[in-house]
């Protein structure tokens, strides 16, 4: 997952390689709120319109500094349930 919020003041110009890969999901980045059928047929719903730039998260939050925390992490998979703490400043990625 990639996210960043609006009081980062982040230059997606900066990272080319992220750009271009958010770029590949087309019309669904569009801030219309609008609806539109892909080349399957399916139904796919486009951001909702904010303020906020393409890239950024669509509402403000307040709370973001938290995902920079000491927290505990668990694995979903497996038939032993282990856990851990993650010191501050690390992030899980979860495919």
């Amino acid at each position: 997952m990639i996210c960043t919020f609006p009081s980062k003041r982040i230059d997606i110009e900066n990272y080319p390689a992220v750009k271009n890969w958010l770029k590949s999901f087309g019309q669904r980045l569009e801030q219309t709120g609008k609806s539109y059928e892909d080349s399957t047929g399916r139904l796919i719903k486009c951001r909702k319109k904010t303020n906020n730039k393409w890239f950024e998260t669509q509402d403000s939050i307040g709370y973001w500094e938290e995902f920079n925390r000491q927290k505990i992490v668990w694995k979903a998979v497996g038939r032993n349930l282990g856990i851990s703490i993650v010191d501050a400043g690390i992030y899980c990625v979860v495919p």
